[in-house]
């Protein structure tokens, strides 16, 4: 697989479980019920995402990817960078709305990053990415209303 490809998975993986570690210090912070079941439900959603890309990941390394020119590349690596400060921002969030703020953020960086992902891989992946993708749709959506 190609090096960068397989970072960008592996970047996918450490969104998921630090989405998760996120959501569920919400879930604690959370002053009503609603907002503790959307954060259970999204902290869940996060595992379930992680588990899937580690599944990808082994069916990519075995398939291997193609060749990217080196301006994809260097997009692909400030990508990469941009959200990994994204990321490390997540572990100051003391606040609700701090945490709501930033919620919102890394679902948008993952959308990117999935769209991104999904111009590198072959077709027959398209379903899951596409699955996930709805989904993250779906969680900024539910921040944004309930919170």
């Amino acid at each position: 697989m190609n090096l960068l490809i397989e970072h960008i998975v592996d970047l996918m993986m450490k969104i998921e479980h630090l989405g998760d570690e996120m959501y569920r210090r919400l879930m604690e912070q959370a002053q009503t019920e609603e907002l503790k079941s959307l954060f259970f439900d999204l902290a869940g959603q996060e595992q379930e995402h992680y588990r899937i890309y580690k599944e990808l990941r082994e069916s990519l390394l075995v398939e291997g990817l193609p060749k990217l020119s080196e301006e994809r590349e260097a997009y692909l690596n400030q990508l990469i960078k941009d959200t990994l400060l994204v990321l490390d921002l997540s572990k100051t969030i003391t606040t609700m709305e701090e945490g709501v703020k930033h919620a919102l953020r890394m679902e948008k960086e993952t959308i990117l990053m999935l769209y991104e992902l999904r111009a590198l891989i072959r077709e027959e992946h398209y379903p899951v990415l596409d699955k996930i993708i709805e989904e993250e749709q779906k969680h900024f959506l539910w921040i944004m209303e309930r919170a």
